[in-house]
Parts: structure tokens; C-alpha cells; sequence
């Protein structure tokens, strides 16, 4: 008996472990501080990037598929949701990539919607030298904007949601 409870023991122990990180939300009204909490976060085998943040942190909540797409470069690709609709704003909307000679989206936007109620948004994206994306900014209806800072591994170590006064909305770090 007292075997089986170390094997079981030692097995839940080997191969229970998580790999966890944790991270510090810190969330602000009118640029006040007014809230912080830790978010423990299971990691897998993904890299912490804007699609690890948006699916952990639901934000930014307008991301495109993929910041890359080597079949388009230095062009404007426009996508109507019903391609055989009624090509007006009214039943019908697009969404736009614009691309750089690097094959990657410097801009991307949604119409928005009448008839179904949703708003129009266009980001403008900046890239570092490394090719990593660090600012996202919404220029029309809320003007929103998203910093990111990277660490050695090309991971995210923070993200800042501002508003559209500049003002902090919320900051999530990674924590050592």
C-alpha cells in the first residue's frame, strides 16, 4: 500500500506541473489607478504575443488573423463579408489589410455596419526593428491605442491599453 501511495505521489508531482506564469493587470479610470490583480495564465508551447494577450486578456479585442502574409505586398486588400451581396454599407461590410513591401499589415480596418449596429474601426500598426509590433492605434471612433514592450525572447513583457486622451485604461505585465 505504501508503494502505490508513493508512486502516486510522485507521478502527480511529475507530471501534474503546469508551467504558469503570472501577470500584473493594473486597471485605471481617467488615468487614476484603480485596480490591480495577478492573472495566473498556463502556458503552452505559443509564444506570449498580441494573440496570447487577446486570448488571455481580451484585448485588444480587433486583431487581424496574422500580421504577415508573404501573398501580399505593398498593396490594399479589400474583403467584402458577402462577396456576392450588395457591395453598400447599409447590409454588407469589408474588411481592409493594407501591407508593406515587407509583406506585412500596416493597417487594417472593418466598415462597420448599419443595419447590425457595429462601429467602424482602423488601426495603424508600427513595427520595431525586429519586425515586432509595437503599437496598435485605433484612428477613427474611439481612437483607442495598444503599446507593446518586448523581452530578449521576442515575448510580450507588457501591454498598455490607452485611451483615446492618451490616458492609461490598463497595463498588463508579465512578472519575473
Amino acid at each position: 500500500m505504501k508503494v502505490l501511495f508513493i508512486f502516486v505521489f510522485i507521478t502527480s508531482i511529475v507530471f501534474g506541473q503546469t508551467n504558469t506564469r503570472e501577470f500584473e493587470i493594473r486597471t485605471d479610470i481617467s488615468g487614476i489607478e484603480y485596480r490591480k490583480q495577478i492573472k495566473s495564465v498556463e502556458l503552452g508551447t505559443e509564444k506570449m504575443d498580441i494573440k496570447f494577450m487577446r486570448e488571455h486578456f481580451y484585448i485588444p479585442y480587433y486583431i487581424p488573423m496574422e500580421f504577415v502574409n508573404k501573398k501580399y505586398s505593398n498593396e490594399t486588400i479589400v474583403i467584402w463579408n458577402n462577396e456576392n451581396g450588395k457591395k453598400d454599407y447599409t447590409e454588407n461590410w469589408t474588411n481592409s489589410y493594407t501591407y508593406d513591401t515587407l509583406s506585412r499589415i500596416t493597417e487594417y480596418s472593418y466598415s462597420g455596419c448599419i443595419s447590425c449596429s457595429s462601429m467602424p474601426y482602423n488601426y495603424k500598426v508600427t513595427y520595431n526593428l525586429k519586425g515586432q509590433v509595437v503599437e496598435l492605434k485605433n484612428t477613427i471612433a474611439e481612437k483607442e491605442s495598444f503599446e507593446f514592450k518586448y523581452d530578449e525572447n521576442g515575448n510580450i513583457k507588457e501591454m498598455k491599453s490607452l485611451s483615446s486622451n492618451g490616458k492609461i485604461e490598463k497595463i498588463i505585465g508579465a512578472l519575473e
